[in-house]
């Protein structure tokens, strides 16, 4: 059977084009670094470039890949008022677990 890779990555109907160079540069970001930012102005494709990425790197995580909402919208729907500790990603490879 072959083995389901877990995640939450939405799928776009669009086609995902030109962007390799900084798909190239996220992915050399995450593999030295636990936490990767992207910035920039609203509609700009930070979203779908870490989606995009995610999705390239499925395979190199045991756990999988999970997208995580910190809009203000989505942490004021929070039953607590702040973002729960599920929300916290740390960059664990292949072999082990992902840490909370």
């Amino acid at each position: 059977m072959p083995e389901v890779e877990a995640h939450n990555l939405p799928l776009y109907l669009s086609s995902f084009i030109g962007r390799e160079q900084e798909i190239a540069g996220v992915t050399q970001q995450l593999a030295t670094h636990r936490l990767v930012t992207l910035t920039g102005p609203g509609g700009c494709g930070k979203t779908r470039l870490a989606v995009q990425t995610a999705r390239g790197l499925l395979p190199q995580f045991a756990s999988g890949a999970w997208l995580v909402d910190f809009r203000l919208s989505a942490i004021r729907r929070s039953s607590c008022g702040r973002p729960p500790k599920s929300w916290m990603f740390v960059n664990n490879r292949r072999n082990r677990s992902w840490s909370r």
